[in-house]
């Protein structure tokens, strides 16, 4: 639970100090003792009540209808952690989300106001969940306290190993070095080149799970590294992030999923392996 100093630093939208979990962390349990934030774009195409749009189920999966862009976030700040997140998708979709690849994400190192970033989430590092792409890795920049864009203290960087493709990137161990300022992505590893955001679109090489069976995204933060794993496949890695550590958000993005586990673990002490839903 936060320390009262922590909560008096968010309330005066300073950044709280961060911490590593010496324990297993349930934030989905933190999160039904209302020990969180929520945050929706009140300027979305479609915007439900956030009682709504993050809603937990009998069964204690937190369902996120995806009628708002926005995000659950954490009260605290986290680093050096093993982060595990157990999800589905659901079929509804709303406003121009409709028809498209259906999406999410769990953002890390976030900080900053809320809605930083184009009024909908906090300047962070994205391991993205998006059918055909989950594991990509994407860069948030966003505003400062005071409404400034990208500049001191909120830069956002890392260097990605990755080959290029034309104008993208692809995670390759050992590939080329990097670094990305404010913005960029760098697809999973095997990311299909033919990848189309339509609702439904599957890669031949995808490791993620079909709709309506539960999978796993791991998100490995170590000093100032990040792995992302996929259903225990490491898709992506990072180096000299910055920050390197941060409040955790899970996004609303238009599209229904459902979260059955947001958890973190003490770096090291996670060795439960990935056999199916």
């Amino acid at each position: 639970m936060p320390t009262l100093a922590a909560l008096l630093l968010l309330a005066a939208g300073a950044e709280p100090p961060a911490r590593s979990p010496h324990a297993k962390v349930d934030l989905l349990a933190e999160g039904r003792a209302g020990r969180w934030e929520v945050h929706l774009n009140p300027r979305g195409d479609a915007v439900d009540a956030p009682a709504s749009v993050f809603a937990f189920q009998p069964d204690g999966t937190l369902r996120v209808s995806g009628k708002g862009y926005g995000a659950v976030t954490s009260r605290d700040a986290w680093r050096d952690y093993h982060l595990v997140v157990e999800y589905r998708w659901g079929d509804a979709q709303w406003g121009k989300a409709a028809g498209r690849a259906r999406n999410s994400g769990v953002l890390v190192h976030a900080r900053g106001p809320q809605g930083g970033r184009r009024g909908s989430w906090m300047a962070s590092i994205e391991a993205e969940i998006i059918e055909g792409a989950v594991g990509d890795l994407l860069l948030l920049s966003g505003l400062t306290a005071d409404g400034k864009p990208t500049e001191p203290p909120l830069p956002v960087s890392l260097v990605g190993e990755a080959r290029r493709e034309g104008r993208e990137l692809y995670w390759k161990e050992g590939g080329e070095r990097i670094p990305l300022v404010d913005k960029g992505r760098v697809n999973w590893s095997r990311r299909d080149p033919a990848w189309r955001s339509v609702a439904g679109f599957r890669g031949r090489e995808d490791v993620e799970p079909t709709h309506g069976r539960w999978g796993r995204l791991e998100v490995v933060a170590r000093s100032d590294t990040l792995e992302f794993r996929v259903n225990g496949v490491v898709v992506n890695r990072a180096v000299e992030c910055r920050p390197s550590a941060g409040r955790i958000q899970l996004q609303s993005e238009g599209s229904e999923i459902h979260f059955r586990r947001w958890e973190l673990h003490p770096p090291g002490s996670f060795g439960e392996k990935w056999t199916g839903d």
